[in-house]
């Protein structure tokens, strides 16, 4: 023991270690080595255990200047005072040869892993305030004169401020880190830092700088458009779930809350602090921003929908958002829910009263019921059904919910749905099994026409002029055929391959096509171009725009039919009836394309 305390470099310390074999000797010897620290003097003492302090609760090693400069800083000052930097050289003597320096890089350590061990209990003990020390030191550097102009604008000026301020990429990169078990304690200094915005940037852009250090070369190219990188001082305090920091940053706002919360925040692709404590479903910050006035409840709401947080959307339900929300798309929050399959989001959207009858006859997910087909979510149909769904409602692409399970490969949707049509007046009923027929028919499901025929559904059913047998003739689908027929479908006398010849006539081909389809034909092939207008919001359109809106939406039905969706447009045999209509969407197509309707 006596000999380890005598000993004045790594080496003989090194040695003396590996002669003590036991842990109880290895504690007597490094209690000697900190009386030796404690000998010095006071002074020199505190500052000894201060920069060992550093040595074991920083976040990564550290290099010598990066410990010098630290031990340095000190609070409430604007700028580093060089008188107080201490040569490591020094450091390493009053710390009694604890401290090592590695030649080559500079990086500082503990003389034997063993020492981290036995220091680490004792840092506490030494100063109760060591870790918020730390945190005061990196958050007063940072907030100094130097680094208030922000960001870097170039690879060359951010390299000299790296290359000058020696604690700089430290600080930067981990202050959250050692604020973290501090926060209520230094609230304050650290809002006055995050309110300092010259401040945050230069820290800001430092810290994703350093997460993706092998990318800085080419991040630097487009270093213009780098700043969308950096989260904003409240998205940050958000996303580090900083209650306090939090709190007393609000308050320090002032009139300028609304606008940080609500506008300033959330214009990068990181969201509003709302939409960031949601992601991490900290409901304690969900209710403190939303009672210092985030506005963005609703849309919080169906992102964390979308998400599946079911907490943070139980939250957000409990402090007032409504379960009817409707997102940008024209969905309802219970259309969202249903679309993700979380049976506990849908169920919690219903005990909060979500309209169930909610429906959008635009989307093709319009509805709970169809959005629940058309995701495959099969288990939720039922609990959908018992909340009072209505099978008649239609979307974009289906007049009602048993078509869209007519199309499903998934018998157990249609298998669902037809149990609940059992309470339908019998026209009613009827009328829905003859569509959905027609519509699987179309679609080549056996499965569903076999389901639907013992449902009781007539075989010779129509829906929008093409009975079930000419929609499957008209698809080629022969086991289709053989089912209608075989249920009693009237084939008009003719047998299966006459049925699929005439169906021939009744969809020109590329081999088959008459002289006076020429017209029609070269203007179907341009349709895909005004389909695509037709899908920008009302915000993209102009006056014209909108005036020709009907025309695109009439053109958007018929475009479908011709593509197969709802009724093919030739079903019918009568040539002038072909003509009349296929002249509509010609007529149509151009009145879209101008924007007039007539």
């Amino acid at each position: 023991m006596e000999r380890l305390s005598r000993q004045l470099n790594k080496r003989q310390i090194l040695q003396t270690l590996k002669h003590l074999p036991s842990h109880n000797q290895l504690d007597e010897a490094y209690d000697d080595v900190i009386k030796r620290i404690d000998a010095q003097g006071e002074d020199i003492a505190a500052l000894a255990k201060r920069a060992l302090s550093w040595i074991v609760l920083a976040r990564r090693p550290l290099t010598a200047s990066e410990l010098c400069c630290a031990l340095a800083v000190e609070l409430e000052t604007e700028e580093l005072d060089t008188a107080n930097l201490f040569e490591i050289r020094d450091i390493q003597s009053i710390c009694a040869g604890l401290v090592n320096v590695e030649e080559e890089r500079r990086i500082v350590g503990l003389v034997h892993n063993t020492a981290q061990t036995f220091l680490e209990p004792l840092v506490d003990r030494w100063n109760l305030n060591a870790r918020k020390d730390i945190a005061e030191t990196c958050l007063t550097y940072l907030a100094f004169q130097e680094f208030r102009t922000g960001r870097s604008t170039g690879e060359k000026a951010l390299r000299e401020r790296f290359q000058k301020n020696d604690f700089f990429m430290y600080a930067a990169e981990y202050w959250s880190e050692h604020l973290r078990p501090v926060e209520t304690e230094i609230a304050r200094l650290a809002c006055s830092f995050l309110l300092q915005k010259g401040s945050y940037e230069s820290a800001a852009q430092a810290m994703y700088l350093m997460q993706n250090l092998r990318y800085v070369r080419r991040i630097f190219k487009k270093l213009d458009a780098y700043s969308y990188r950096t989260m904003t001082a409240a998205q940050f305090v958000a996303n580090e779930g900083f209650y306090g920091v939090m709190e007393v940053f609000l308050k320090q706002l002032g009139d300028r809350v609304t606008t940080t919360l609500n506008t300033e925040a959330g214009a990068n692709r990181y969201g509003t602090p709302l939409a960031i404590a949601a992601a991490h479903e900290d409901t304690a910050m969900i209710e403190l921003l939303i009672r210092h006035g985030s506005r963005d409840g609703e849309a919080v709401l169906q992102k964390a929908i979308r998400e599946t947080r079911v907490v943070s959307v139980r939250h957000l339900l409990d402090l007032g958002i409504t379960a009817n929300a409707v997102d940008s798309d024209g969905h309802s929050a219970l259309i969202n829910a249903v679309t993700t399959g979380s049976l506990n989001l849908v169920q919690l959207l219903l005990d909060r009263h979500a309209d169930i009858r909610f429906c959008d006859s635009n989307l093709p997910n319009g509805t709970a019921l169809i959005a629940a087909i058309l995701n495959g979510h099969a288990h939720l149909i039922p609990v959908l059904l018992q909340a009072g769904a209505d099978l008649r409602a239609g979307t974009m692409y289906h007049d009602n919910s048993v078509e869209a399970a007519a199309e499903s490969s998934d018998i157990r949707f249609l298998e669902a749905l037809l149990d609940a049509t059992n309470s339908m007046t019998m026209d009613e009923r009827s009328k829905l099994l003859g569509g959905s027929l027609c519509v699987a028919a179309a679609r080549g499901n056996s499965a569903a026409i076999i389901t639907l025929l013992e449902a009781g559904a007539d075989p010779d059913s129509v829906r929008q002029s093409s009975s079930a047998i000419e929609s499957a003739a008209q698809g080629k689908h022969h086991e289709v055929l053989s089912l209608l027929t075989n249920a009693g479908a009237n084939t008009q006398g003719r047998t299966l391959d006459e049925i699929l010849e005439d169906s021939k006539d009744d969809v020109p081909t590329n081999g088959s096509q008459s002289d006076s389809d020429d017209d029609y034909d070269s203007e179907v092939l341009s349709l895909p171009s005004c389909t695509k207008t037709m899908e920008g919001t009302d915000s993209e359109m102009d006056d014209s725009e909108h005036e020709g809106h009907a025309a695109r939406e009439s053109l958007r039905s018929l475009v479908n039919k011709a593509e197969g969706r709802n009724v093919d447009i030739h079903g019918t045999r009568k040539k002038e009836a072909e003509k009349k209509e296929r002249q509509r969407i010609v007529e149509l197509h151009q009145q879209a394309r101008v924007g007039t309707w007539s």
